[in-house]
């Protein structure tokens, strides 16, 4: 059985991204730990330090990564975000898009709550670099995804 396109991508674009503060995150991440089939993109968060390197590695190791649209959400505060459409992987026929993300934040009423990127709690597995479980346990708790939340909490009590 082949990879999703977006795992495929990960691996593809992980040697490019060496010695930056990065990890793998959102449905990809799900799909790793045996929560979701198949990913429907490739989530990278990295440090508001890094984030512009991340975005350039991109662009030049994989020039077919095109600029896609922000999404238009009145609660997204994140510092740093970026959206881009592939037609296809590095090396192959790899279909994903990518959001690489730094300084993520979300507005609740009159407050903004902002996550802390740690890349000491990252797991180095397969050669990627995933995040902690328990984040993205926040993260879609912010974002509003009852179900990812959900399927997160099963397999954190497990």
């Amino acid at each position: 059985m082949s990879e999703p396109g977006p795992l495929c991508l990960a691996r593809q674009l992980a040697p490019h991204l060496a010695g930056l503060h990065w990890g793998v995150g959102g449905s990809t991440l799900l799909h790793h730990l045996g929560l979701e089939d198949a990913p429907r993109d490739l989530d990278i968060v990295t440090t508001e330090v890094d984030f512009a390197q991340v975005i350039g590695r991109l662009g030049h190791i994989a020039p077919w990564l095109g600029a896609a649209t922000r999404p238009d959400h009145s609660d997204y505060a994140s510092a740093c975000f970026a959206r881009f459409a592939s037609p296809g992987g590095v090396d192959g026929p790899a279909s994903a898009a990518v959001d690489v993300m730094a300084g993520i934040a979300v507005r609740r009423g009159d407050q903004v709550l902002r996550f802390a990127f740690r890349p000491e709690t990252l797991r180095w597995e397969d050669g990627l670099p995933w995040m902690d479980a328990r984040d993205w346990l926040l993260l879609y708790d912010w974002f509003g995804r009852p179900e990812r939340e959900a399927a997160l909490r099963r397999y954190l009590a497990a």
